[in-house]
């Protein structure tokens, strides 16, 4: 059957979200089906919003931070000579 879940497009900060949907081309001889008549808007996919559920992943990651800090135990000694 497919994929029943569509695609969320956002949070692009490079352009904007334009979804353009092409075929390959007509092949000769009969009338080809059109991606478009297939393809909705709102249904398979949506632009500019995120997933719903979605949360931002945490940066900088968690085990990156905690290796970052020194444990509360630490002893650090500085002698000068």
């Amino acid at each position: 059957m497919g994929n029943l879940e569509p695609a969320y497009i956002y949070n692009n900060s490079v352009g904007s979200a334009a979804v353009n949907i092409t075929d390959y081309g007509y092949d000769g001889g009969i009338s080809p089906d059109s991606s478009a008549g297939y393809i909705q808007a709102g249904r398979d996919y949506y632009t500019g919003i995120a997933k719903p559920g979605y949360t931002e992943y945490a940066y900088p990651h968690p085990l990156r931070v905690a290796l970052m800090i020194p444990p509360s135990n630490a002893v650090i000694t500085i002698t000068v000579q």
